[in-house]
């Protein structure tokens, strides 16, 4: 778990904070983003299907493999003195398509381990982790790039090696896990029939209300928080002049709340899920509209530790809602659906990045924050909101 959690926690912080780095320019991290985007919208669906008739955990193990690589890839551009923003797309770009084929099997596994009745305490458990990483590794980073010699982006070459060694320690973690087969049996089915089984997936998650209610709401939350999350490292570098470690101390804050959260949602009773989930969207939206006019380093970090309160339990929530609804032969493809939607979310921060190069990226934030309050107080009156 953390050999996934770690590499991928500096990733989100790094990838972003590096093209800025190399740019000076909110549009071009945008353009990165959207590189990771666009292979994430193609290939989800084929990752359902690949969770639902495939040994997850073997699937989970290749992507663990192939990330190593692409974070070798630019750990050598960098340590050649080769390093420049389209090479960072082109690694987003491969990243971006495996995600998509690896994560539906890793929720779709963790599903199959735990059973429904230990589903929300197993997922709020796997969110702590996350959260856990999140609070120390984003620190510790940052300190190896403010002690390292030379600017961020020198600095940065340590950090994407330290990616690939976890990455490869996650390939090796996973062999224990055994004794998981496939959801349905493929029995060498042709293209046509797998492409059916696609449709059949999408058919599935249409007619069932609630995943449907679920997928739509965090599609709409996610699509106004995702800029807030993406570019806080270079916000908090050109709006505070925070320096290399003080901007990893305060990311690692968002951890902290994040691991609060998450255990008091893991010994959440399976009741009245969707409101919490949409009141957290809420809570989260103003958060992100005191960040935009904050001018003080200490109230910043008062805020980013409060954000990991209703971020965990919007990612819990709506992760546990959608497995808990969606059938055992389904799970791996609605699984996916998340993860496209996420794809989506992706051209969101990206027309984001551009407009914050336009008006300023704290007006950009006020304006999603708005946004997702507004959103919420429709979401309040739905279906989601009526889902235990």
């Amino acid at each position: 778990m953390y050999g996934h959690f770690i590499p991928m926690n500096m990733q989100m912080v790094m990838k972003p904070w590096l093209a800025y780095a190399l740019t000076g320019s909110y549009g071009w991290a945008g353009w990165v983003t959207l590189a990771g985007a666009i292979p994430m919208l193609v290939l989800s669906p084929i990752g359902g299907l690949l969770a639902d008739r495939l040994p997850k955990q073997k699937i989970i193990q290749i992507g663990q493999l192939l990330n190593g690589f692409n974070s070798l890839y630019i750990f050598a551009m960098l340590a050649l003195g080769m390093m420049d923003i389209y090479h960072l797309v082109i690694a987003a770009f491969i990243h971006g398509a495996i995600m998509p084929l690896m994560m539906p099997a890793r929720q779709a596994l963790i599903a199959q381990i735990l059973g429904k009745e230990q589903l929300t305490s197993g997922v709020a458990l796997s969110g702590a982790g996350m959260a856990i990483t999140r609070a120390v590794a984003p620190p510790l980073m940052a300190l190896g790039l403010f002690l390292a010699p030379g600017d961020l982006v020198a600095g940065s070459t340590y950090v994407y090696l330290v990616m690939a060694i976890a990455y490869f320690g996650a390939v090796f973690a996973l062999m224990p896990v055994k004794g998981y087969p496939a959801s349905v049996e493929s029995g060498g089915r042709s293209l046509k029939a797998a492409f059916d089984d696609i449709v059949e997936g999408f058919q599935y998650a249409r007619t069932n209300i609630a995943v449907r209610s679920v997928l739509v709401a965090n599609f709409f939350i996610v699509i106004f928080v995702m800029p807030f999350h993406t570019l806080l490292a270079p916000f908090l570098e050109n709006e505070l002049q925070a320096d290399e470690l003080t901007v990893g101390l305060l990311y690692g804050l968002t951890g902290v709340g994040t691991i609060l959260g998450s255990f008091l949602i893991g010994n959440m009773l399976p009741k009245n899920r969707g409101r919490v989930l949409v009141l957290a969207a809420a809570f989260l939206s103003v958060i992100i509209a005191v960040l935009a006019i904050s001018e003080s380093v200490l109230l910043t970090a008062f805020v980013l530790l409060l954000s990991g309160l209703p971020q965990a339990a919007r990612q819990t929530l709506s992760n546990v809602l959608v497995q808990s609804y969606a059938s055992d032969e389904y799970r791996g493809r609605v699984s996916s659906l998340y993860m496209m939607e996420f794809g989506f979310t992706m051209f969101g921060v990206f027309l984001f990045a551009q407009i914050a190069d336009i008006i300023g990226i704290r007006a950009g934030l006020f304006c999603t924050a708005i946004a997702l309050f507004i959103v919420c107080v429709v979401l309040l009156r739905a279906r989601v909101a009526k889902l235990d």
